[in-house]
C-alpha cells in the first residue's frame, strides 16, 4: 500500500488473528528518501526522563521511566537479524521526555530610570532624492544626552499630486538618568511579570513547577524550577558501504 499519509504498516499473526498496525505519517515529517547508504540513529538532545517513545522506523533502545543523558542512543538504525546479520534503517519518530528548566527573574530595589527633562530643540528641512537640507534650526545642540526623533512627510499638491520632496522635522529631546527606588512589593510585581514572560517562551507542555521568592542583597529574586514534556529525539546520520547493506530497509 502506497500512501503519503502512512509512515509504516506492521502485520502480526496471533493464532488465527492478524493484527494490523498502521502509523500515520506525522505532519511535516521528511518524505524525501535519504541517499543510498545513508542511515540514521535517534539520539537525545538533552538529559531527560523517558515518557513515551514513538518510533516509526529503527529499533527503540529506551523504555518508559528510564533516564537518559544528552547524546545517548534512543533508537538504532542498525538492527540485528538472526545470529550474524544486520539490517540498516533510517530511524525516525519522536521520543517524549520530561526535561528540566530553571527561570530566574531578578529586580533590584535601587536602579536608574530614563527621564526626559522637557528641553527640546527642533530643526526643519527638506529631503530631495535622499539628500537633506536644513531650512530652520532654533540653535545648536548642547545636550549631553538626547534622543533624535525625525518625522518625514511627503509633499502633496491639490490633494492628490505627490512630488519626490519630503518635509522633515527633527526633534532633539534631552533626557537624564535619575535614581529609582522600588518597594519590595513593587519589585515582586515586576519579578512576576518578567517570570511570566520567561514561562511563555518555553512553548512545551509544563507538567510541574515550583517557585521560590526572596529579597537578598537589595535584589528581589524569583526562581522557578520547571519540568516539561518535549520531543528529545534528534537525527544522527551515518553511512554504510554498499557491501555491508544487505537486508537494509533502503535496498530495492
Amino acid at each position: 500500500i502506497k500512501s503519503d499519509d502512512i509512515a509504516w504498516i506492521s502485520v502480526n499473526m496471533r493464532s488465527s488473528l492478524a493484527v494490523v498496525e498502521v502509523a500515520e505519517r506525522k505532519k511535516g515529517e521528511n518524505r524525501v528518501a535519504p541517499p543510498r547508504g545513508t542511515y540514521a540513529n535517534l539520539t537525545a538532545s538533552e538529559d531527560a526522563e523517558i515518557i513515551l517513545p514513538e518510533i516509526n522506523s529503527g529499533k527503540s533502545t529506551v523504555s518508559v521511566g528510564e533516564t537518559v543523558r544528552k547524546g545517548e542512543l534512543l533508537a538504532s538504525g542498525a538492527i540485528t537479524v538472526g545470529e550474524n546479520g544486520i539490517r540498516y534503517e533510517y530511524a525516525s519518530g519522536e521520543v517524549l521526555g520530561k526535561v528540566y528548566r530553571e527561570i530566574v527573574a531578578e529586580i533590584p530595589l535601587e536602579s536608574e530610570e530614563k527621564v526626559y527633562t522637557g528641553n527640546k530643540k527642533k530643526s526643519i528641512g527638506v529631503k530631495i532624492f535622499g539628500k537633506k537640507k536644513n531650512l530652520f534650526s532654533n540653535s545648536s545642540i548642547n545636550y549631553t544626552k538626547y534622543d533624535k526623533i525625525e518625522r518625514n512627510s511627503q509633499l502633496t499638491f491639490f490633494g492628490s499630486v505627490t512630488v519626490p520632496i519630503w518635509l522633515t522635522v527633527q526633534t532633539d529631546a534631552e533626557y537624564e538618568y535619575r535614581p529609582k527606588i522600588l518597594t519590595e512589593s513593587e519589585a515582586a510585581e515586576k519579578a512576576k511579570i518578567a517570570f511570566a514572560d520567561g514561562v511563555r517562551e518555553l512553548l512545551e507542555e509544563i507538567v510541574s513547577s515550583e517557585t521560590e521568592e526572596k529579597l537578598e542583597d537589595g535584589v528581589y529574586r524569583m526562581t522557578g524550577r520547571i519540568y516539561m514534556i518535549k520531543n528529545i529525539a534528534v537525527c544522527s546520520e551515518f553511512t554504510v558501504n554498499d557491501g555491508e547493506t544487505k537486508g537494509s530497509a533502503n535496498d530495492p
